[in-house]
């Protein structure tokens, strides 16, 4: 039986994660697929290994719990992925929830055997006002991502909704050396079809993105910017 785990790195979200959690409990479930979610917390300080250990005993999934002391994304990954047996690994997030078709769309995709790795749309969620000099356009700082409405291949997927089978991450070695804190997906995704492997964007792969109000600042997007073309340039 094909082996899924969902992998989520988060820091001092424990509410979020929650609502992350519990919607998953709500997609539809493919047959002949065994699936479980790792959570790595990046050293949290709130609530969110409580809320692990709780939903763990009510939820209708697998859902393990690790801890990565050392701060970085990448660190609390790696950590994720040497712990998971999976053939296909998914990414996502702490502040999204889930079409639920997700897990359907995704099984269907890697039925095909040419397809390496997976990415699909990440759709905004506003829970407050909007400022009057925030555009949509700039949503693709915050991750949101919504670039076609047909199944293409494509060279770039996003950290918050995207897969790859197993053998594919252990041959061109993850996000080795990625480490920085911004574009490490996009990196990733050049590493994978670099090196010859097939990655598809599937517009029916969909997922939510709960913007936080707190970054909904000018200093935030300039700073994004400004650490998004110091690391392509390196």
């Amino acid at each position: 039986m094909t082996k899924i785990d969902i992998l989520i790195s988060t820091y001092n979200r424990a509410d979020s994660l929650k609502r992350t959690l519990l919607s998953l409990e709500k997609i539809h479930w493919p047959a002949g697929f065994c699936w479980s979610v790792i959570i790595v917390d990046n050293n949290s300080k709130d609530e969110t290994q409580q809320i692990v250990q709780d939903l763990s005993k009510q939820l209708h999934f697998k859902l393990q719990y690790l801890f990565e002391e050392k701060p970085g994304k990448v660190l609390a990954l790696e950590k994720a992925l040497a712990f998971s047996k999976a053939d296909i690994v998914v990414f996502t997030d702490d502040d999204v929830t889930f079409d639920t078709n997700w897990l359907n769309v995704l099984v269907e995709n890697f039925k095909d055997s040419r397809v390496s790795g997976l990415t699909g749309k990440i759709l905004p969620v506003y829970s407050f006002p909007k400022p009057v000099w925030y555009s949509d356009q700039l949503s693709m700082v915050l991750g949101s991502v919504d670039l076609m409405n047909e199944r293409e291949e494509t060279k770039y997927a996003t950290g918050a909704n995207m897969a790859f089978k197993r053998t594919v991450l252990d041959k061109v070695g993850f996000m080795s050396g990625l480490q920085g804190g911004i574009n490490e997906d996009t990196l990733l995704s050049y590493k994978i079809t670099q090196q010859g492997f097939k990655i598809i964007y599937d517009p029916a792969l969909i997922v939510y993105h709960h913007f936080q109000e707190e970054k909904f600042n000018r200093a935030y997007f300039q700073r994004w910017y400004w650490n998004s073309g110091r690391a392509i340039a390196q």
